[in-house]
């Protein structure tokens, strides 16, 4: 039986949860981590690691990626296609079901009590911690980490208010018949499909391929056509389509609260994905690891509480996000101008690249324009400005 105290626990074990059981049993913290899922299980995800998050996970990840893409080919609504070829690799291609296994097994070994098949169902703050009722027993500790995802529960019973923006994705497989087509094997795309603050892409897996689109909430009822056209613009058969499963994807607006007491909220669970890509994983994985360091600190007396690591996330992760937003407010001017520029001007394709390496942050990028950075602030601002009063005349009409 395990035992019912410990320094952390953690609720949720994909990415950000793993990574932070790993980190904080490496910090010598007694840590048990918990999910009510039996692993591995399958999740839906593009199943894309960026160069930046293999870079930023705590172990590495090659047993587990099928494919590694050197190439982009990119999309536009007219079926112009330019593409670019990198001496380095781009992303690496994983499916979520491998991966977060991996990823826990590794905080296992690292010394994280587990127990799968295991929910939360109450989390009340005592005197001196926190105990978590479960349907596997009660627990206590003085931390806890939530790290259950965009549906998870831990935010809801802390009563951590949630403040998000939400965009939708649906996603299937196709396997075509002889195998991943050579011209896939080593390449990712990006499409423009029209879809209102979003895209739709093709990764490629080791016996076959991830079809989606993604696009912000309001297109949801639409995004089951929207997937079957992109699949037939792609040049596959949507009866092949395999698998088609939706998910919701959180942006986090500035201020959604990141601690509250004893408890902390790391990846989508605090509404953490990248607001230009819809990628989750680096988020997960870089808060996971503050989240963690967080808790060393406080538990060893060096911080009097959690305080830290919402000013930590504010002033690193968040920050850049929030440019990555102004960039997305910006790009969906016209994704497939953006595109085009992309394949054609060499300065902006070498800044994708170096921020999907973790070369630069969004925030840091903008730094280095120095005073020409203001025209993403002012760009961005007037975008937002215009949206606003278009929503105002279509409520009065």
């Amino acid at each position: 039986m395990p035992r019912t105290s410990y320094d952390v626990i953690v609720v949720g074990a994909g990415p950000a949860g793993s990574t932070a059981a790993y980190e904080c049993a490496a910090r010598g913290l007694t840590t048990l981590i918990v999910d009510r899922a039996a692993f591995p299980r399958d999740k839906p995800c593009g199943g894309g690691v960026m160069v930046r998050t293999a870079r930023a996970l705590p172990v590495d990840i090659t047993p587990v990626i099928e494919r590694t893409a050197f190439t982009a080919r990119l999309v536009r609504r007219n079926g112009r296609t330019d593409t670019i070829t990198s001496d380095v690799p781009l992303c690496h291609m994983t499916r979520r079901s491998r991966l977060d296994a991996f990823l826990l097994e590794a905080a296992r070994r690292r010394g994280a009590t587990v127990i799968e098949k295991c929910a939360p169902q109450a989390i009340e703050t005592r005197r001196g911690g926190v105990e978590v009722a479960t349907n596997s027993g009660r627990f206590e500790a003085s931390v806890v980490i939530g790290a259950d995802g965009v549906n998870g529960m831990t935010a809801r019973l802390s009563g951590i208010p949630s403040d998000v923006m939400q965009a939708v994705a649906l996603e299937a497989n196709i396997r075509p018949s002889g195998g991943v087509p050579r011209e896939w094997a080593r390449t990712g795309a990006v499409y423009s499909i029209g879809c209102p603050g979003g895209y739709g892409w093709v990764f490629p897996k080791e016996d076959h391929l991830n079809v989606g689109v993604a696009g912000w909430e309001r297109v949801a009822p639409t995004l089951r056509g929207r997937l079957h056209e992109f699949a037939v613009a792609c040049g596959f058969d949507p009866s092949l389509l395999e698998g088609e499963r939706g998910y919701r994807i959180p942006f986090r607006r500035r201020g959604s609260p990141l601690v509250s007491g004893r408890t902390m909220l790391v990846g989508d669970a605090a509404g953490l994905a990248d607001p230009l890509t819809g990628d989750g994983i680096y988020a997960a994985v870089v808060s996971g690891r503050e989240a963690a360091v967080t808790a060393e600190r406080f538990l060893s007396g060096v911080a009097a509480d959690l305080s830290g690591y919402r000013r930590s996330m504010e002033s690193g992760l968040a920050k850049s996000e929030r440019v990555a937003l102004q960039v997305h407010e910006l790009v969906h001017l016209g994704m497939d101008q953006f595109l085009w520029s992309v394949a054609r001007v060499p300065i902006l394709w070498r800044a994708c690249c170096a921020i999907s390496r973790g070369d630069f942050t969004y925030s840091s990028a903008k730094d280095r324009l120095g005073p020409f950075g203001m025209l993403i602030d002012l760009s961005s601002g007037l975008v937002r400005s215009a949206r606003a009063l278009s929503l105002a005349a279509s409520a009065r009409s």
